[in-house]
């Protein structure tokens, strides 16, 4: 198991380590894309952030589609954003040679 990641909530440390929820950061309509290289199993939860100081929940629809990514070129955006993604396409791309 791995870390949960929160796609939709901002949760904030301040100075003091105090966690800060803010407030209507994600608006009507946003979107994630989720993009893997290698078989991933993905669990999903729609339900409030425990930080979250609103009383009631709205019932929201959740919209999943799933793609085939282009072939990674050398000028891909995710390849070249940062220098840990370059190493992470590298490692699968390692990873895919040991298990064939």
């Amino acid at each position: 198991m791995v870390p949960n990641v929160n796609l939709f909530s901002k949760v904030f440390c301040d100075e003091a380590g105090d966690m800060n929820f803010v407030v209507d950061h994600c608006q009507k309509g946003a979107t994630v894309t989720l993009r893997t290289e290698m078989d991933l199993l993905v669990v999903l939860s729609n339900t409030p952030n425990p930080l979250d100081p609103k009383t009631t929940y709205p019932s929201v629809p959740v919209s999943i589609e799933v793609s085939k990514a282009n072939e990674v070129k050398e000028d891909d955006y995710c390849l070249n954003f940062r220098p840990e993604n370059r190493r992470a396409f590298e490692n699968t791309w390692e990873y895919e040679t040991l298990v064939k």
